[in-house]
């Protein structure tokens, strides 16, 4: 058995955190962003100083390096020395890798929740309702017979239909069935 290395136990928990899903990878996003803007602002420091002067210095850098990073259009304008525009075409060319893969990430992310609410699974938080089984040219009958009589007040019944599976009225015939709805309340479905 070969024994486990510093870098595995690092690329362990990094493919961990990555796993997470959709807001480990924004935020993995994020720091590799910040991380580039501040090498790229510190690095012209370095290596232009001449031209992070003219820029705002540090802070001034810091914030030309972020809005190359989002948006690579604004390089067409700059003008300085050659290490000061290799510096920014680098965060240019970053900012678009970072940028792509973050609208990726985004994309996917929702693609995934869409699904998942399209399936159905998600837990109602809603009570006194009616739950309608099964799906037919019926059901558009039903509700709105659900409507009707719901727009009608409380204490009054209503035909049962087979795919209703609880009545949201009390009947007088019925003690202790669904509790009554309030007069003039209004139908709200959840389809699924």
């Amino acid at each position: 058995m070969t024994r486990v290395t510093r870098r595995d136990r690092v690329r362990y928990w990094f493919d961990r955190t990555m796993s997470k899903g959709t807001p480990a990878l924004i935020g993995w996003l994020g720091l590799a962003s910040g991380a580039l803007v501040l090498v790229v602002a510190t690095a012209a420091l370095v290596i232009a100083p001449g031209d992070s002067e003219s820029n705002g210095h540090w802070p001034g850098m810091v914030w030309r390096s972020l809005l190359r990073t989002l948006d690579p259009g604004t390089m067409g304008g700059d003008t300085g020395t050659a290490p000061f525009l290799g510096l920014m075409l680098v965060s240019t060319i970053g900012g678009i890798f970072i940028v792509s893969s973050l609208i990726g990430v985004l994309t996917t992310g929702l693609e995934a929740k869409i699904t998942e609410l399209r399936k159905g699974r998600s837990r109602i938080v809603e009570h006194d309702h009616t739950v309608l089984l099964g799906w037919s040219e019926q059901v558009f009958t039903v509700v709105a017979e659900l409507v009707e009589a719901n727009q009608s007040g409380a204490g009054r019944a209503w035909r049962s239909s087979p795919t209703a599976t609880r009545s949201r009225w009390r009947t007088p015939s019925a003690p202790g069935s669904a509790t009554s709805a309030a007069p003039g309340s209004c139908a709200a479905p959840a389809t699924r």
